[in-house]
């Protein structure tokens, strides 16, 4: 006979329930237009116990840009493991791009809620700026490995600055096309030598 799950097991089922269903509805519609009675009706729960867990779809949202933080960082690191980096700089910049673009690309859905709604208090959370932090510094440690020569030895500080930069970048042309409008194919390569450029004067 199976256990029976636990109080936190079944609150911690609803919760992702819940998170998964504001996610499913945000790839169909805007925020605008998502109800908490949306979100309830497509959980499986009441609005009562939403509203019990959310005062309101901010605070709810909050923790799903939370939830999308981690989600990137795993799928982030993940893509940086299956690319073991090389001893040119030129060339590491140009995964990074890559595994960068990869791993927003799959969050697309919170990047254009944040641009239709960017008064959502998400800095509330400290665990979304300390995700912030980490994939950094993970893509600034990445970099740093087997350098081939004095090039490669990057300042962290200025290594930091241009991995923010390129993702910031990356987000623009996610949401608005920018980057493809200007460089085509040929984005993540511009990128990449952007950086290169900060990187090894």
């Amino acid at each position: 006979m199976k256990p029976k799950p636990t109080r936190q097991a079944r609150s911690q089922e609803t919760l992702k329930r819940i998170l998964d269903a504001c996610d499913s509805l945000l790839k169909q519609k805007t925020f605008e237009q998502i109800t908490m009675q949306d979100i309830a009706s497509k959980a499986g729960v009441s609005v009562g116990n939403l509203y019990n867990r959310f005062e309101d779809r901010g605070a709810l949202i909050e923790h799903l840009l939370l939830r999308y933080q981690e989600q990137f960082l795993d799928e982030f690191m993940r893509a940086l493991a299956r690319r073991p980096p090389s001893a040119d700089l030129a060339q590491k910049l140009l995964i990074l791009a890559q595994c960068l673009q990869a791993s927003i690309a799959n969050l697309r859905p919170a990047f254009l809620m944040l641009a239709s709604r960017p008064t959502i208090q998400n800095n509330k959370q400290s665990g979304t700026q300390a995700n912030t932090d980490q994939i950094v510094e993970s893509a600034v440690e990445w970099l740093a490995q087997n350098p081939g020569d004095q090039e490669s030895a990057i300042d962290p500080e200025r290594a930091r600055f241009v991995i923010a930069s390129m993702a910031m970048q990356l987000q623009f042309d996610l949401i608005f096309g920018t980057g493809t409008r200007l460089f085509g194919d040929r984005l993540l390569e511009s990128l990449a030598q952007q950086a290169h450029h900060h990187l090894a004067r």
